[in-house]
Order: structure tokens, then C-alpha cells, then sequence
């Protein structure tokens, strides 16, 4: 018998969501009367049909100014997509920002009659935390756990534990106030790895890394999947086409305008597309400036497909700057897989000690360029679909999942 799991997580179950598409991909499968979610953000409920609550950030600070009520339960359907247009947040995250958001959940305004009425009508057996930067969702979640006596399971794909840097890149982000954030953080983080009953991790990489710091908490690796099944690749005559779809933050745009520049010097006609959220006006304005790829505003998840289906070759891209690197380091990008299981050619261009370059090496998948020069050989060669892309199906993927559960 399956147990009922309860997701707590930033974002929902959602198809135009990576994060939710990620999370999403592991149940796609499991028995929707034994799955719910909680979340904060919004988003298209357009993946899983099973019980939603959400609290947002603004429906607490509504609830402190307006007296509004807090927590509202959701239902499965297709909502439109209206928030793939360029994403600007009002509010910067920094170091002050984050210790006041936490303050306003550490009010524990979200902890009403209604939210636990919610809770106990479902009754967990599980809670499943998808691990994130911000200190009440951990000890929201043990809360939940203690008072229905559920096991807590961590699902993590990031590395702030470690990050005694500001990794936040507010140029005027109170950056004195980190070391505070970060302590906050690291107590709440450490109450719940230590009461969990396994940690999930989205590589062997980033395992490893917390296996040094907590050697006695049981962790499994759990790879991100991909619902795509390969498509025949017939290389057409004509112009060549390169696509890249995703986020571009974090220095994206320079390593973009390298492939970009890479392609031009080949001297054969080629189209390099450009499909992606653009957080910051510079980089808007040198991918504009670069006459050698044609930026697009981000499309739907159904679109990419269809995209990635017409290109003749699949980019992926990461800063190399040394900062970014470095905070990036255990970075695994949900599109990775998708683009693995296109059965099209896929370039991956970034730092050798990123965790996807890593996961691609070792597997000796092709193509991964560490610098331009291997850049340049590697666009000036016939590009070849990968012949193994070790992406897992649903359906193993559900077996692990199972197999886990049962350990606990």
C-alpha cells in the first residue's frame, strides 16, 4: 500500500514550471487519492490532479494590512499561461528581504483552522519536502509532521548550506546581513535533516557533498526524468538550426552570444533562436545587440517540444564567470533530460566542475564544451543524437520512488 504523500514545496505541480515540472514528473504515476501539495507560488495547475492549498507571500502581508483570510484551497485545471510574459519582481531578494519574509511566515499567520482542517481531511503519512532557501518551509514542514506523525523526506537539489557566500545578486542587497540569513537558515535546515528519515538528492554530486556534513542521514539519488520519447533525426539540407529554450539569469547571455559567435564563424547559413525569461535589462540589451541569434520571449512547455523537435541541434548554456561557477557548481538544469530524450543533438557549454557537465563526461555523452576552443570544434563537426541518454521512464521512476517509501 502506497502512503498518502503531502508535497511542501515553493512551486506547484506544473507543466510551464520547472520546478513543479520536475517535482511533478516523479508522480505522474502515483495514485492521485494519496497525493496533495502545498505551495506558495503561482502557476498553472495543468500537471496532476490531486488536492492544492496555497499561501502566498502576498496573501500573508494582505492578511496583516486587510485583514484578508489566509490559505486557499485549489483544484486541477488548465489556468492560462499569462505568467510566462517577462517576469519582474517588485520586490528584490536580498539578505533583508529574506529575513523579513521569514519573520512574516514566523508569525505563523498560515497556521489556521482551515489550513489544518485541510491537512488532517488528507492525512499524511509522508511529508515530502522539495529542500529551497527560505528557513519557515523547513520548520513548517516539521511542524506538519510532528502533528500528524508523519516521516519527513527531503527532496534536494541545492547547495545553500553551504553557501557562506551572498549569493544573492542585488546589487544593493544589504549584503551585511547574509551571515544572519544564512545562520537562520542553517538552524532551521539542520532540525529538519536531522529529524528526516531520508534525504533525496537530485545528483551523486551534490549527495556526496552532504554525506561529508551529515554522514549518518540515509540518502538515495534520484535523477530528474523527461516525458519525451526520442524522434527520428534526419539532418535536412538548408539552414542549420540551433535552439535554446530556458532562463537566461545567472550570466546565461554571454555564453549565449559565445555559441551565437562560435555558429558565425563556421561561414554556413544556420539560425540560432533564443526562448527564454530575460531578468535584467543589460542582458536583454546584449542579446538584442548580437546580430547572430534571434531572441523570442519564453513559449509553453507544448511549444518547446514542437521547437525542439524542428532544431537540428539543442543548446544548453552556463556563465563562466567565476563567481557564478562557483555558486553554481551543483546546478542541474530540469531541461538537461528533456534535451537528452529529444533523440536531438545536444550541446552542453559550461564549467567542467558543474554537476551537469560532470553527469554528462562521466557518461560520456556528447557534446560537452568546457571553453571556446572546444566549442568551436564541436560546432564545426557533423552534430550526432546521443546514443544513450540514460533518462529514466515514469515508470521506473515510480518503482524507485515506491522502493524508497517502503524503507522508511
Amino acid at each position: 500500500m502506497l502512503p498518502r504523500v503531502l508535497v511542501i514545496s515553493n512551486d506547484p505541480f506544473s507543466k510551464e514550471n520547472a520546478n513543479g515540472r520536475t517535482l511533478g514528473n516523479f508522480f505522474l504515476d502515483y495514485p492521485k487519492d494519496h497525493l496533495a501539495q502545498f505551495f506558495l507560488n503561482d502557476a498553472p495547475l495543468d500537471l496532476i490532479d490531486c488536492q492544492y492549498y496555497q499561501i502566498s507571500d502576498q496573501n500573508l502581508i494582505d492578511h496583516f494590512k486587510k485583514f484578508k483570510r489566509v490559505g486557499l484551497e485549489r483544484k486541477y485545471f488548465a489556468e492560462p499561461a499569462s505568467f510566462l510574459q517577462n517576469p519582474r519582481s517588485s520586490v528584490r531578494k536580498n539578505p533583508l528581504t529574506c529575513l523579513v519574509r521569514d519573520r512574516l511566515w514566523h508569525s505563523k499567520a498560515w497556521s489556521t483552522k482551515r489550513f489544518w482542517r485541510w491537512v488532517n481531511s488528507f492525512n499524511p503519512q509522508v511529508v515530502l519536502l522539495q529542500a529551497g532557501d527560505m528557513p519557515y518551509l523547513y520548520d513548517l514542514a516539521l511542524i506538519v509532521c510532528q502533528k500528524t506523525r508523519s516521516k519527513l523526506v527531503i527532496y534536494n537539489s541545492e547547495d545553500y548550506y553551504f553557501k557562506t557566500w551572498n549569493y544573492m545578486l542585488d546589487e544593493n542587497g544589504h549584503a551585511h546581513l547574509y551571515a544572519k540569513f544564512h545562520h537562520r537558515f542553517c538552524k532551521s535546515f539542520k532540525k529538519a535533516i536531522n529529524y528526516a528519515s531520508l534525504s533525496i538528492y537530485n545528483s551523486e554530486y551534490l549527495q556526496a557533498d552532504y554525506q561529508k556534513e551529515f554522514p549518518d542521514k540515509k540518502s538515495e539519488v534520484l535523477y530528474s526524468i523527461s516525458t519525451w520519447t526520442p524522434t527520428p533525426y534526419v539532418p535536412q539540407p538548408g539552414r542549420f538550426q540551433v535552439t535554446y529554450f530556458g532562463n537566461i539569469s545567472d550570466g546565461r547571455a554571454d555564453s549565449l552570444i559565445d555559441v551565437a559567435n562560435g555558429l558565425s564563424g563556421l561561414g554556413k547559413p544556420y539560425s540560432f533562436d533564443v526562448y527564454g525569461s530575460v531578468y535584467r535589462d543589460k542582458d536583454l540589451q546584449k542579446l538584442n545587440a548580437c546580430s547572430n541569434l534571434h531572441y523570442h520571449q519564453p513559449v509553453s512547455y507544448e511549444q518547446v517540444r514542437k521547437l525542439a523537435d524542428a532544431s537540428d541541434l539543442l543548446v544548453h548554456v552556463e556563465s563562466f564567470d567565476p563567481f557564478i561557477a562557483r555558486d553554481r557548481k551543483n546546478a542541474f538544469s530540469t531541461k538537461i533530460m528533456d534535451c537528452l530524450a529529444s533523440g536531438r543533438p545536444f550541446l552542453l557549454y559550461a564549467p567542467k566542475e558543474m554537476a551537469q557537465s560532470r553527469y554528462m563526461t562521466d557518461r560520456r555523452l556528447l557534446y560537452v564544451a568546457e571553453n571556446k576552443e572546444q566549442l568551436k570544434t564541436i560546432l564545426s563537426s557533423p552534430p550526432l543524437p546521443p546514443k544513450d541518454n540514460s533518462v529514466q521512464t515514469p515508470e521506473k521512476q515510480l518503482k524507485d520512488i515506491v522502493d524508497m517509501f517502503n524503507g522508511l
